[in-house]
């Protein structure tokens, strides 16, 4: 449950991040509200995968597990990779693999083990007789299958956080002739990601009302009612500056 909250709070910290982003018109960043719509999405989606109320007490545990022993390798790679220099270097890689071996060991005594594929690498977490999860969590996947109706503007979002040219040449308004670079915010990319934030928002609600055995509905037409009134909003104005032809 921990490890869900801090997610809820990095979560909210996004979209918070998001409305200051889109809030002064005058100001309106280039790229950088498709990078932090994102991880609102994806924080989002971890959320609602490991507080699924659709899914049995064994497969949360096990979700939450895989996650929790993923999070104690990295911690480990990440003191691996201090300068060997650093006075910190050896206390903190010794706190890191005694905190992945505890948790490793936690996992062990809940009656959790770890299964092998084909390759006899460890591939799954199983608790025989109830439930079984793939080690390897596709972040991706996890959040086009949480939010369906978003995953061509998700994918865009990549095309920012790589530096695509596909994705970034969308905000260039000068021509491949002229000599200095005019860019310009990209009003759909925009429109993408304070979509994608709304549906953030309103995933969020929604799972922790079913979690927690209130009916989500009212979540649910809240989060449909401001993506309404936005694409209102956004008709509204393309109308507008058109003269009346779209």
């Amino acid at each position: 449950m921990q490890y869900a909250r801090l997610a809820v709070v990095n979560v909210l910290d996004h979209l918070w991040a998001v409305r200051q982003l889109l809030s002064v018109v005058d100001e309106l960043p280039l790229f950088a509200h498709s990078t932090v719509a994102r991880v609102a999405a994806e924080g989002a989606a971890k959320v609602a995968h490991l507080l699924d109320a659709a899914a049995d007490y064994e497969t949360r545990l096990l979700r939450i597990a895989v996650l929790v022993r993923d999070d104690a390798a990295q911690h480990v790679r990440a003191a691996h990779a201090l300068p060997a220099s650093l006075p910190l270097n050896p206390a903190a890689l010794t706190r890191a693999q005694r905190g992945e071996a505890a948790v490793r060991d936690r996992i062990a005594r809940a009656g959790i083990v770890e299964v092998s594929g084909k390759t006899g690498k460890p591939t799954w977490l199983e608790m025989p007789g109830h439930a079984r999860v793939p080690l390897k969590l596709q972040l991706s996947r996890l959040v086009e299958e949480r939010f369906p109706d978003l995953t061509n503007m998700y994918r865009h979002t990549s095309g920012v956080v790589h530096s695509a040219p596909w994705m970034l040449a969308d905000a260039v308004t000068s021509s491949p002739f002229d000599r200095d670079l005019r860019l310009s915010p990209d009003l759909l990319d925009l429109g993408a990601s304070a979509l994608i934030s709304v549906e953030a928002a309103g995933l969020l609600a929604t799972t922790y009302g079913a979690y927690y055995g209130h009916d989500p509905a009212n979540a649910a037409a809240a989060a449909r009612n401001t993506r309404r009134r936005a694409m209102d909003l956004a008709m509204t104005e393309a109308l507008m500056s058109s003269g009346g032809r779209v």
